[in-house]
């Protein structure tokens, strides 16, 4: 109806008219509008109870999110098999790809679940460079459940284990590390630096028995492979600490 045709109603009519005609306008020109012939989208209730497949078609939206774990999923699994195969044989170039394949695990920030399950399994390798690396990756990829995984491996007979150990747990579980090293540092048990590593990281979180034990090594010469050990590291103490040394 044109707005002449309109104008022979009454003036009630005529507005009441001319607002339909724009509602219906407005309603056409959406762009969610069925066009006619057209079937209609499916609601999302019936979206959601679609396979994974038929969702990428029927909602882009909607299907990125299982296309974007679809394609995590399968990075997973490749990353899973090159942790596998390198484990078998981890020396030479392989030593190299599997440090640097940890290293991206542990950017990762949250692994896999069967890529952690093997990181857990070789914290029993045969190497001990290989537990040692893995050791620091459990603690950056899984913060809050390694704790439990690396303090037996202050008990590994090799000083590079416990070491690594020392300092994962420093970065994950300090109460843990202090619970076990204070005790251990008054027996005197510990290699020198497995003595040195541990009051680096106890004295860089501030435990003052450690920083004394610090001081003590910077004046006293009775134990030279200690102090040494400690003058290796000493770019790792905070700024008060070092001084000394």
């Amino acid at each position: 109806m044109s707005f002449r045709q309109a104008s022979l109603l009454g003036p009630a009519s005529a507005v009441i008219v001319l607002a339909l005609g724009m509602g219906l306008a407005l309603v056409l020109r959406r762009p969610d509008a069925v066009p006619p012939g057209a079937k209609p989208a499916p609601a999302q209730a019936e979206i959601d109870r679609l396979p994974p497949d038929k969702v990428d078609r029927v909602s882009p939206s909607r299907g990125a999110v299982p296309r974007a774990r679809r394609a995590q999923s399968s990075a997973d699994q490749k990353t899973l098999e090159m942790l596998r195969d390198l484990l078998l044989e981890p020396s030479g170039r392989n030593r190299k790809a599997l440090a640097r394949l940890l290293h991206e695990i542990a950017e990762s920030g949250d692994a896999d679940p069967d890529i952690l399950a093997a990181l857990t399994k070789a914290l029993e390798h045969d190497e001990p460079r290989v537990r040692a690396m893995v050791a620091m990756t459990l603690a950056r990829c899984a913060p809050t459940t390694a704790s439990g995984l690396l303090q037996p491996l202050l008990r590994d007979p090799s000083p590079l284990v416990v070491g690594a150990a020392i300092r994962a747990l420093g970065t994950c579980d300090v109460e843990a590390l202090r619970q076990w090293g204070l005790p251990a540092l008054e027996q005197g048990s510990l290699a020198p630096d497995v003595t040195a590593e541990l009051l680096v990281v106890l004295a860089a979180h501030g435990d003052e028995t450690a920083i004394q034990r610090v001081f003590a090594a910077a004046v006293d010469a009775s134990d030279p492979a200690l102090t040494a050990a400690l003058l290796e590291r000493v770019t790792e103490l905070p700024g008060d600490v070092s001084t000394p040394l």
